[in-house]
């Protein structure tokens, strides 16, 4: 196994006993993996982990006392080329006028051999496979994939509703692991609408604060790097060098700019004094002083999502010793990701501090901008990523 570059996070019941096991298992074994048959174009199913072409079994995918069960998903697709349908289907409805003497090929006819042209060339056409390994934490029914692209969402989530009917299997995003932390108190104190909303009414351009702050923070520290207390230890940050805005104008399309050194590009400041709000920040974390991960954060549709990820690698071991790893780094990234937004909707994101902190961070992109701007006759300018 190695760490993967992306990753998703998703709830799933606990299993509270051997039984609950055993019939996981069970299921699973039924659902393993097959080729894709002669007249389907997919075909998805449950491998041993790391192994995508041997079948699951309970001895290769539970990692023993840990509770992490870890699996193998394969996924093939074949895929056909449309515009070489077309063009058999053409020079076939040709040969069906000459044959039967007419003027032009009925529609129905011409269906009639797309069909049997689509099943020809799938026949002969190989699948392409892509592979994923599933953890689930059964003591506490955290999921983790790794993948994070939108066919990954899907493959796993029909392949767990295929193969487990009756457990639920959720997203679980920053803001529910910040709402698991919280107590009743802090709900009420960082709600900004209704408490028993379950985001808080933290969605929208509060997400594109919350990196901006982090960001401000990583920027203006001095003397080490910005920090927060956790109660496993000290959680550092480090902004990247690279972030990307958002076009405050722009209502149905996003259009993101890009600064390779976003603190003193000029034009990146012009845009934050401008009300242009961070869509997307890379971040270090580091935890008691060890590099933990390099993780990409994205404000989109009013949520905030972890999208490219590096871990550290996985130490040498069997399957079962790298799963519990693997399991564990992904767990803390998420868990220090939430800490941070916990820690700035706690403190800094209340409705006062959060203008004095945006009224300080306006001064800090002001002054030098008008520096930079009393010294150069050139206007700043961003220009949109394509």
């Amino acid at each position: 196994m190695k760490s993967p570059s992306a990753f998703l996070v998703l709830r799933a019941p606990v299993l509270e006993d051997s039984a609950q096991v055993d019939a996981f298992h069970a299921a699973v074994e039924r659902l393993a993996f097959h080729d894709v048959l002669p007249s389907k174009t997919s075909s998805c199913g449950w491998t041993a982990p790391g192994e995508p072409s041997k079948p699951p079994s309970r001895y290769d995918c539970i990692t023993g006392d840990a509770g992490i069960i870890a699996i193998g998903i394969r996924y093939d697709e074949k895929k056909v080329p449309d515009a070489l349908v077309r063009i058999r289907v053409d020079a076939g409805a040709v040969a069906w006028t000459i044959e039967n003497g007419k003027d032009k090929c009925p529609r129905a006819i011409r269906h009639e051999i797309e069909d049997r042209i689509r099943l020809e060339l799938l026949d002969k056409t190989p699948a392409t496979p892509s592979t994923a390994v599933l953890l689930y934490d059964t003591s506490n029914g955290t999921v983790f994939v790794d993948g994070a692209s939108g066919a990954a969402v899907k493959a796993v989530a029909g392949l767990w509703r295929d193969t487990f009917a009756a457990m639920d299997l959720r997203t679980y995003g920053i803001l529910d692991r910040v709402r698991d932390r919280l107590t009743p108190e802090q709900i009420e104190h960082v709600s900004v609408s209704d408490p028993a909303d379950p985001h808080l009414g933290l969605r929208g351009e509060r997400m594109g604060q919350f990196l901006g702050w982090l960001w401000f923070k990583g920027e203006t520290s001095t003397s080490s790097l910005p920090s927060i207390e956790t109660d496993t230890g000290k959680l550092e940050w480090m902004a990247a060098r690279e972030i990307h805005l958002m076009d405050k104008s722009s209502q149905k399309r996003r259009l993101s700019v890009r600064a390779t050194d976003a603190a003193t590009d000029p034009a990146v400041r012009a845009s934050l004094v401008d009300g242009h709000a961070i869509e997307s920040l890379g971040l270090t974390l580091n935890h008691n002083g060890q590099w933990i991960a390099d993780v990409t954060l994205t404000a989109k549709e009013g949520e905030l999502s972890m999208g490219a990820c590096k871990l550290p690698p996985l130490a040498e071991g069997d399957i079962a010793t790298q799963a519990i790893e693997m399991a564990w780094l992904l767990e803390s990234v998420h868990s220090y990701v939430a800490r941070l937004f916990l820690h700035w909707a706690t403190t800094a994101g209340s409705a006062d501090a959060l203008d004095q902190g945006q009224a300080s961070m306006r001064r800090w992109l002001e002054q030098d901008l008008k520096t930079w701007l009393h010294e150069s006759t050139a206007v700043p300018v961003l220009r949109a990523v394509n």
